[in-house]
């Protein structure tokens, strides 16, 4: 499949997400709003604490028409933005 990189992105072509999104900016949002990490979900803290990535799936890998590729912990939107404006 080759490279996919933030300017290899077409018109037409699907956004696919892998995993769960917006985990980190929830744990954020509830720290800055004065929550403590015992009233915040583990799954969040943990997200935003230590983040991962994500392997691309096999069904991914096996599609031609993907043809751009992200990491979104920085948010989907401005991620998306990133990639329609380099590609």
């Amino acid at each position: 499949a080759g490279l996919w990189l933030r300017s290899s992105a077409r018109a037409g072509q699907g956004v696919w997400l892998n995993g769960p999104v917006g985990f980190a900016a929830a744990a954020v949002a509830l720290l800055e709003s004065g929550r403590t990490p015992a009233q915040i979900p583990e799954a969040f803290l943990q997200a935003h604490r230590r983040p991962f990535p994500r392997a691309v799936s096999d069904w991914a890998r096996s599609h031609a028409s993907i043809g751009a590729c992200i990491d979104v912990s920085d948010g989907f939107v401005a991620d998306a933005l990133h990639i329609c404006q380099a590609s």
